[in-house]
Formats: C-alpha cells, sequence, structure tokens
C-alpha cells in the first residue's frame, strides 16, 4: 500500500513539474498576442508548449502505463489550479 501512494505521489509531483512551465509558458504567449507584439513567436512558443507536452505525457505512458499517465495529468491539472488561483489574485 505504501509503495502504491509513492508512486501516486512522485507521479503527481511530475505532472505538476511539467505543468508549471506549461502554464507560464501560455500565460506569457497569452500576454504578447494581447500586447499586440510578435504573433508568430507567440504561436511558436504554443506550438513548442504542445509538442512537449505531447512528448512527456507520451513518454510516461509507454514507459510506466495508464495509471502513471493519470497521476501525471492530474499533477498537471493541479499546477493549472495553481497558475489560475496566481492570476486571480492580481
Amino acid at each position: 500500500m505504501t509503495s502504491t501512494l509513492h508512486f501516486a505521489f512522485l507521479w503527481l509531483a511530475a505532472g505538476v513539474l511539467i505543468g508549471s512551465p506549461y502554464w507560464l509558458a501560455l500565460r506569457w504567449s497569452a500576454g504578447v498576442l494581447a500586447a499586440g507584439r510578435s504573433i508568430a513567436l507567440a504561436i511558436a512558443v504554443q506550438l513548442v508548449r504542445f509538442a512537449a507536452l505531447g512528448a512527456a505525457l507520451t513518454f510516461v505512458t509507454i514507459h510506466w502505463g495508464a495509471v502513471a499517465l493519470l497521476f501525471s495529468a492530474g499533477g498537471l491539472m493541479l499546477a493549472r489550479a495553481v497558475a489560475l488561483c496566481r492570476v486571480a489574485r492580481g
């Protein structure tokens, strides 16, 4: 049981580590678009963001399976909630 909990928390933390730069890049590129600056740069960042997340989650799934994918996706959503709270506060 303890091993399973360690596994869950490990992949949850991995999802947060993957998700934090993912959501920060979204915030940055949205700011670039809102300011009317380089649209090509904002689109390039979005493409890199999607590709990096897809590669990371695919790697997790291939090497550790669906349970690791689910927990890391949960960590990604946890990072999203934290990012949204930070934006809401100012």
